[in-house]
């Protein structure tokens, strides 16, 4: 089996980027619209929000479905894009994705897994627009396509 290469480096980020001690949902970022960021596993979370924000994106950042949930009642009119890992310790991403959509119709999302996502393809495209995205992620390929969707649902 073959040792995974590390994520490279990024410089340190500004004190006022940090997440508050005990955040459920920490924001970071700002400009047009917001980027849901469900990710349960904290090092690839805290990474994406960081090359995310350096982007220029808002980022709202949470590590499960009710967390998500939470967040989208409460900020669904800023929400531009969801992007849902596939296995979240309380739901399967697929499922987060309907019932998201249940509070804002429509709402674009990117369902990511390191596992292919077959199964939910056709299901997911009837609610809503919904791309994949399969890890190990292509950093600046996935900082430009969000980007762009994000824009795009503008």
């Amino acid at each position: 089996m073959e040792t995974p290469k590390p994520m490279p480096a990024l410089p340190p980020i500004a004190a006022e980027s940090s997440p508050p001690p005990g955040a459920r949902a920490t924001v970071f970022g700002l400009g047009q619209g917001t980027l849901l960021l469900v990710e349960d596993q904290d090092f690839i979370a805290g990474y994406l929000a960081e090359i995310f924000t350096r982007a220029g994106l808002a980022v709202v950042r949470t590590s499960d479905g009710a967390g998500a949930l939470r967040v989208l009642a409460e900020q669904g009119a800023e929400v531009r894009l969801a992007m849902i890992d596939h296995g979240l310790p309380d739901m399967q991403g697929d499922e987060l994705c309907v019932r998201l959509r249940g509070l804002v119709p429509g709402l674009p999302v990117m369902l990511t897994s390191g596992r292919e996502l077959e199964g939910c393809r056709e299901k997911l495209a009837l609610s809503g627009p919904t791309w994949f995205a399969a890890k190990p992620y292509r950093t600046a390929q996935l900082v430009d396509q969000v980007r762009a969707l994000m824009m795009t649902a503008a």
